[in-house]
């Protein structure tokens, strides 16, 4: 089998989640790369791609469409400076307008990967020269379409609406009723993240009425998806619902599994707007099941969902009984995986999701510790929550950090009177311990700034009078009047978390507190002998708990949600079952207007090096990145270099790598930026950006000759200068001795 065709396999199966890859024998690849590209084959069945090896292909192949295949299958790989490369080495052998034209798109959705959204208009606009050049009105208007939705991905909106009705329009000249059914979804899209939703959804309605008149089932789905989307922000559940659910039927009727957990996302979403967390929590538990984590930004969307979904249900948990903490635990636990992977996935860069995860983690045991296990056990679970908070308080900032430390002081001070009860036989170790105690709550409560402070104070106050009355009773002392002054200041505190909402919660167990101690005072009089510990152990615990909660109520983030755009620019974050509360970001145009070329590194060692101008001088070579309806293939004037080889018989219709001027292409499993496909067509679905530019970088080579380039002028020069001054070190050094040594004989005759 010619390696075209393998290489058109390839990528077909990349662009349709898999397919029939294990058919083709890799010994029966013929041509100038065919052991490479067999490999490739094998890498590719394995469910991976090799990078070192795209890189030897690249280098092996000389044709100009095994090039543009190789390209298209690394850049959906995210092998980016590969992927240039192939383009740029088709380029060169090209002076076609219209080939050169479609390469150039395809390097712009290189870029729009790469997240340059100002270098990738540039690309779009001179393909979009190029194919009006060429008579292609087809080409003009889908690159068009990428080119209004590069400038929707830059929040450009009045520019992308212009782009886009101008590509509207140039499919109803030419009749294409796809592309005008992809036109109007796409319309829709921008109306909807421009926050018009009554024009998004008539936009998109238009377009679900086309694909189904035109038997388009796979799009139908993808336009009731995205009105599910819109009318659940417009609160119109039960029609969002309906939309989702037979979104889902189609997905399943066609065996698209990954489809089938975009779609559970969102209606995922719509379900903790809703306040519906447990069918949130099923939604988002199916949907991972099916999310290929190079889905972006799907798949840590979702992440973030479901790690807030379990905080939210762990709450809900907590207090209930000892079966009711051990599934908060649970939830806890499973919210901390959730946050600590999406902290580190490629493109993200938040601290706080680190702080949720070590809250989060530290919460599964403090409510464990809750529900009062054995002594021992607390002070193992103590010491695991305590321990669990030093990657949050490492990460956290400000306020957040001061209210984290003071935590971790309450805890330690919580963990100090489980351990009380393991020294019963040891009263004097007891009263050392107690002071610690009191301490170590001193110090929570001393939180400046942040919530309940007079409460705390009170709080202060109360632990520095039990302090003083234990001291008493340890001289002997009565301790009375100390024991009073605490009670006082904890009815003192009972009525300042009263005048809130969250601590009526809190103001009963102090009142308990107070009333204990009022008791204490008014019947023992004379404390003498007696033991403290004993009689107090219980008060601290209580203001120990409220203390914990108190700082929880004011860090505790971990249910909050945070969603990310097609660049992985972070849209929103806040409260995941209170949309109405969750701060969304400043949308600014990041769309740079390009005039000028900016020749790669590759280009510029061409220079150094005084070899031939490369064709690709006058085109951009690094462009800019946004999610886009990318047009992915031409229909090249001359197929010489196809004919010239041995095509397998059955395959002979696949291998011409492309069918029209220009098709829109899709990203493996993700959801396509514009809801159309056609015969021949290459669909396109979300691809994974990269917030990250690519930087490719000419490194001078150790094996080339003095003379040539940038090694005899760099770093050869260099180097051999640095050998003549140590050697000139050296003889001084030796100079300097001979002189000393001569001077000292002089001296001693």
């Amino acid at each position: 089998m010619d390696q075209l065709v393998v290489l058109q396999e390839i990528f077909e199966s990349f662009s349709k989640g898999g397919g029939p890859l294990g058919s083709i024998d890799s010994r029966s690849i013929t041509g100038s790369c065919a052991f490479q590209v067999g490999r490739l084959l094998e890498s590719v069945k394995r469910g991976e791609i090799d990078g070192e090896l795209c890189i030897k292909l690249a280098d092996c192949l000389t044709d100009l469409y095994e090039l543009k295949r190789l390209g298209d299958i690394c850049r959906r790989a995210a092998l980016y400076d590969v992927s240039l490369k192939c383009y740029n080495k088709a380029l060169a052998q090209s002076s076609d307008p219209q080939v050169r034209s479609v390469l150039m798109n395809n390097q712009g959705q290189v870029f729009a990967r790469k997240g340059d959204l100002s270098r990738a208009v540039l690309y779009y606009k001179k393909a979009a020269e190029g194919f009006e050049a060429a008579g292609d009105a087809s080409g003009a208007a889908h690159v068009l379409g990428n080119l209004g939705s590069a400038y929707r991905r830059g929040y450009d909106w009045d520019r992308s609406l212009e782009n886009c009705f101008k590509s509207l329009k140039g499919f109803e000249k030419i009749e294409d009723e796809l592309g005008v059914a992809q036109m109007t979804g796409s319309l829709g899209r921008i109306y909807s993240e421009m926050g018009q939703l009554d024009l998004s959804s008539l936009y998109f309605q238009r377009s679900l009425k086309e694909f189904e008149r035109l038997g388009d089932r796979r799009n139908s789905a993808w336009l009731l998806n995205r009105l599910g989307r819109v009318e659940a922000e417009m609160g119109h559940w039960s029609t969002s619902l309906d939309h989702f659910n037979r979104s889902l039927a189609i997905f399943q009727e066609m065996d698209q599994p990954h489809n089938v957990g975009i779609v559970l996302s969102n209606m995922a979403r719509m379900y903790l707007d809703r306040g519906e967390v447990d069918s949130a929590r099923d939604a988002l538990e199916g949907a991972m099941k099916t999310i290929r984590r190079e889905m972006v930004p799907v798949y840590p969307n979702a992440v973030s969902s479901l790690a807030a979904t379990y905080a939210v249900l762990a709450r809900k948990y907590r207090d209930r009984n000892a079966e009711g903490s051990r599934l908060a635990s649970q939830h806890y636990a499973m919210a901390s995986d959730r946050l600590t992977e999406l902290s580190t996935f490629p493109g993200v860069y938040m601290p706080q999701l680190k702080v949720a995860a070590g809250l989060s983690r530290s919460l599964s045991y403090i409510v464990r510790l809750e529900a009062d296990p054995r002594d021992a056990e607390a002070v193992a679970l103590a010491e695991r929550a305590i321990s669990a908070l030093d990657g949050a308080v490492a990460k956290a900032e400000g306020s957040t950090k001061s209210s984290l430390e003071a935590l971790q002081r309450t805890l330690k001070g919580m963990k100090g009177i489980w351990s009380m009860d393991l020294m019963r036989a040891e009263p004097w170790k007891q009263s050392v311990i107690i002071s610690e105690v009191v301490e170590y709550l001193m110090g929570g409560a001393r939180l400046d700034g942040v919530g309940s402070e007079e409460a705390r104070m009170c709080l202060f106050d109360a632990l520095k009078a039990i302090a003083g009355m234990v001291e008493s009773v340890r001289q002997r002392g009565s301790g009375r009047e100390q024991m009073a002054a605490a009670a006082s200041f904890l009815r003192r505190a009972e009525k300042r978390y009263q005048m809130e909402a969250n601590g009526k919660a809190w103001s009963a167990p102090l009142s308990q507190a107070a009333s204990k101690l009022e008791g204490l005072s008014a019947n023992c009089g004379d404390l003498s002998g007696s033991d403290p510990i004993g009689l107090h152990k219980q008060v601290l615990r209580i203001i120990g708990r409220v203390l914990e909660r108190d700082i929880l109520t004011r860090v505790d983030h971990t249910d909050w949600i945070y969603l990310w755009d097609d660049a992985m620019n972070l849209l929103e974050q806040g409260p995941a079952t209170e949309p109405g509360s969750r701060k969304k970001s400043k949308r600014s145009s990041r769309v740079e207007e390009l005039s000028e070329i900016i020749p790669e590194p590759e280009e510029e060692e061409r220079v150094a090096r005084n070899l031939p101008p490369s064709p690709l001088a006058d085109t951009p070579l690094d462009g800019g990145g946004a999610l886009v309806p990318v047009c992915a293939g031409a229909s090249l004037a001359s197929t010489a270099a196809i004919s010239q080889q041995t095509i397998h018989p059955w395959s002979m219709d696949r291998a011409r790598p492309w069918d029209r001027a220009v098709a829109r292409d899709r990203t493996w499993g993700q959801e396509p930026e514009i809801f159309g496909s056609r015969p021949g067509f290459i669909r396109k679905e979300r691809e994974r950006m990269d917030e990250k530019p690519l930087v490719i970088e000419a490194e001078p080579s150790m094996r080339e000759e003095k003379g040539q380039g940038i090694v005899a002028s760099g770093w050869f020069e260099r180097a051999s200068f640095t050998s003549v001054a140590v050697k000139a070190a050296k003889v001084l050094a030796a100079v300097v001795l001979l002189l000393l040594a001569i001077d000292l004989i002089l001296y001693l005759i």
